[in-house]
């Protein structure tokens, strides 16, 4: 249970760094 636990934070994390990412990219353009 912890390791799935462990990949779903490690899930979110990246989705939140390729939200900030294409917020950057937006801003850029």
């Amino acid at each position: 249970m912890q390791l799935i636990g462990g990949a779903f934070k490690a899930a979110e994390l990246d989705a939140k760094e390729a939200i900030n990412q294409a917020v950057r990219m937006a801003a850029v353009i």
